[in-house]
């Protein structure tokens, strides 16, 4: 082994909602227009794209209808074409047809397998709704029309005014549509623009909301992207949008079954409408398994996170909102800035005054405080870089007026607080601000082994109370060098480089918990997370290097290092693990010297960003071709610090 919350005005862009209706049967009234059609077939002489389709054609030639908003090839079969010559043009149309879809229509599953409904007796009834009521994603139609996540005027509906429901668990055995993040973010690019132009580019400041400036760092790039631009400019084509949702989530959005109202009231889930469950389910099957680094029975995001959403609509608007951010595209991007709306709406409505003595439960306390953390890491997600910082700043109040050592009390309570330690750390501003709290104090709390493993810091939680105190130690560097040259400043700056050594060892003799090495069963799982403990060591000692000592990219001990953990990288990126490399990444980047290294990393970069989705990735990655920009020959040691600080933003690598 290596050694009172003000609401935050969000304007809601391209306003438009998902049609959530069911197909509609030939045979039944037409609830669009309210007029009864008779049934329909298609017609044997359409266009041979719409019958791979399965569609109707309207046999407009030389292009049809459906293949001109779809901006699809239109191909037509002629009479007269020699048979061999049709069956080459129908199979390179269902290949072209195949190529364009990311995956396969699943069929979908009846949940009441009946031929009539009068033939079921009342004991089958009552054993069907029973069933259903242990299967959470039963909604009823007039429920998803009651609480659609926008209207359309955009603005937020009100919210029940109901207490809010007991706890109930969750089972999972239940199937509903799934959400896959089918548009990813745009890679990044090299900046050709000098730093001055690039701080107006980039600069939220020069934006009119502090979400319109993430354009840039959310292109649409997958087969589908003529759909989406199709949406944004005809907000009224109702059925391009319901075809490319079908195709998003496998099928039919808001299936059809029979009312639970008891299953209703026991969650908070009944104030969603069909997207909101299926971000839910995306959190949940998805999202909380991308960012933790521990195994599934170990992942806090779901055994903590999700039973209090259960509780609390702050928490379930914020998860659903970060679920939004991370699918990506306007449409669900929306949906988050919507949802964080909610969340803070429920939070002006439901004051609490954690300094005052109005018997705030703790039950109430600790909900609150998941809120803030759970927005700050949706905020994060987004590629925000000033309202996260905001919703810690929150959180940090909260903890301080209980007391940060009170909450080693529990599991969740412990998570808690890890989790905020884990965000204030790994924080451009915390050169500036420093930390909420002492460092000493997050060690105590981070190397607590009562309550096992948590999904942020893994077994490697040894070493980020060091990245605290190098973060510490790096402000003090950078004061000392200010001083004028005396005998102070040669007495602070010897102190600083014994700090440094002492740091050094540190990192040299930190290993991971014994105990904590017990939750794995498969050696493989063993390795990957030793591996992943080396990363955090060498990313330390190049962050001790470069931002305590000043030492530059070309000096012989830098250049080694990085190799070494250039190693480390490819082993456990793309991995299970993958989701906390965000920081060793950049601390690579800000020490590769030479253009073949700077490449090599980037492309790390670029792929690692492509799977995990994250807006604060793509904005590490924008700090980094600054700081190769002003040093080509990585003869420098360009304070990466500065640079985000001139760029105006908090940048966040947790």
């Amino acid at each position: 082994m290596i050694t009172g919350l003000e609401e935050t005005q969000v304007p809601l862009v391209g306003r438009y909602h998902s049609s959530m209706e069911p197909d509609i049967p030939s045979d039944e009234q037409d609830t669009r227009n309210g007029t009864f059609s008779p049934p329909r077939k298609r017609s044997k002489n359409g266009c041979l794209t719409c019958k791979i389709r399965k569609k109707r054609c309207d046999e407009i030639r030389p292009t049809c209808g459906d293949c001109t908003r779809l901006k699809k090839p239109c191909e037509w079969l002629d009479p007269n074409m020699p048979e061999d010559e049709a069956r080459q043009l129908k199979l390179k149309m269902e290949k072209l047809e195949a190529e364009n879809k990311t995956r396969k229509r699943r069929k979908m599953v009846k949940t009441l397998e009946t031929k009539d409904d009068n033939m079921i007796n009342d004991n089958e009834q009552m054993d069907a709704l029973e069933k259903l009521v242990f299967r959470p994603f039963t909604f009823p139609e007039s429920v998803s029309e009651q609480f659609s996540p926008l209207t359309d005027d955009g603005d937020a509906l009100p919210l029940d005014s109901d207490s809010l429901p007991n706890n109930s668990n969750i089972n999972e055995n239940y199937s509903f549509p799934k959400v896959e993040p089918t548009l990813g973010r745009q890679p990044l690019q090299s900046l050709a623009l000098d730093l001055k132009a690039n701080l107006g580019t980039f600069s939220p400041l020069s934006c009119q909301s502090p979400f319109s400036g993430l354009a840039f760092l959310k292109k649409i790039e997958d087969v589908r992207d003529d759909k989406i631009q199709e949406l944004n400019n005809d907000n009224n084509n109702e059925a391009a949008k319901e075809e490319y949702m079908n195709n998003l989530f496998e099928g039919n959005l808001s299936p059809t079954l029979p009312q639970t109202p008891s299953f209703l009231k026991l969650t908070n889930l009944r104030y969603l409408d069909g997207t909101g469950l299926q971000l839910y389910q995306y959190y949940r099957d998805k999202l909380a398994r991308i960012i933790s680094v521990v195994p599934e029975e170990e992942n806090l995001y779901l055994k903590i996170f999700l039973p209090m959403a259960e509780q609390d609509l702050g928490i379930l608007y914020g998860i659903i909102a970060w679920s939004g951010f991370h699918v990506g595209n306007e449409f669900y991007e929306n949906q988050g800035l919507h949802f964080i709306k909610k969340a803070l709406n429920h939070i002006n409505e439901n004051p609490i005054d954690v300094g005052g003595n109005n018997n705030v439960t703790r039950e109430l306390f600790d909900s609150r405080l998941a809120t803030y953390l759970i927005l700050c890491s949706a905020e994060i997600c987004s590629g925000d870089v000033k309202k996260w910082s905001y919703y810690l700043s929150c959180g940090a109040k909260m903890i301080s007026s209980q007391g940060i050592n009170s909450f080693n009390s529990s599991k969740h309570r412990h998570w808690l607080v890890t989790n905020f330690a884990y965000h204030d750390i790994l924080t451009s501003s915390i050169n500036e601000r420093g930390m909420h709290f002492d460092i000493r104090d997050y060690e105590q709390i981070i190397n607590l082994n009562t309550f096992g493993l948590d999904p942020l810091h893994g077994i490697s939680k040894p070493l980020f109370h060091i990245i605290g105190e190098i973060n510490n130690l790096a402000m003090e560097s950078k004061s000392a060098l200010i001083g004028e040259l005396g005998d102070d400043l040669s007495v602070n700056l010897s102190k600083i480089v014994a700090a440094a050594s002492i740091l050094e060892r540190k990192i040299d003799s930190s290993k991971p918990s014994p105990h904590d090495l017990t939750s794995f069963t498969k050696m493989k799982y063993i390795e990957l997370q030793l591996t992943l403990f080396e990363t955090f060591q060498l990313t330390c000692k190049l962050h001790l290097r470069h931002s305590v000592l000043r030492q530059n990219p070309n000096s012989l001990e830098i250049r080694l290092l990085v190799r070494e953990l250039m190693k480390r990288l490819d082993v456990v990126l793309d991995t299970s693990v993958e989701g906390c490399l965000c920081f060793p990444l950049f601390i690579a980047g800000m020490n590769c010297p030479t253009e073949s290294d700077r490449q090599l990393l980037l492309g790390k970069f670029k792929e690692f960003n492509k799977r995990y989705r994250y807006g604060n990735v793509e904005r590490a990655g924008i700090v980094m071709e600054q700081v190769w920009m002003i040093d080509p020959t990585g003869d420098k040691c360009v304070d990466w610090y500065e640079v985000v600080k001139k760029l105006n933003w908090d940048l966040s690598f947790a």
